[in-house]
């Protein structure tokens, strides 16, 4: 069964960054991005984080885990639970983001990149 990605919910947050931060952020998900192959779905790290076990495999992320890392490894934000712990629900707990679009996936245009 084929679900129509643009009719996902979603909420997409901003996050305010001093430059050197901004820079830092780029470069890791830039080295990232050239070794692809080698990072993988951490399937059994989200099964851990439903029963509030923090799972960390090299290299394997779930989607929070991998945005709650990169902002906590490069220093832009301090979270409140592991990064193996997070939710996407954690996300509208912390102040220092700003919600720029609640709706559907089918609501986001393109934006600037590093």
């Amino acid at each position: 069964m084929a679900t129509d990605r643009r009719a996902v919910p979603c909420c997409l947050y901003e996050l305010k960054v001093n430059e050197d931060t901004y820079f830092r952020l780029c470069r890791r998900l830039s080295s990232m991005y050239a070794q692809r192959e080698t990072y993988h779905y951490n399937l059994f790290g989200i099964l851990a984080c439903w029963f509030h076990f923090p799972l960390r495999r090299r290299n394997h992320y779930f989607c929070s885990q991998f945005v709650a890392a990169v902002l906590e490894d490069c220093g832009a934000l301090r979270l409140p639970k592991a990064p193996a712990l997070l939710r996407p629900s954690d996300f509208c707990q912390v102040d220092a983001l700003r919600p720029v679009h609640q709706g559907f996936l089918a609501g986001i245009s393109g934006g600037p990149g590093c």
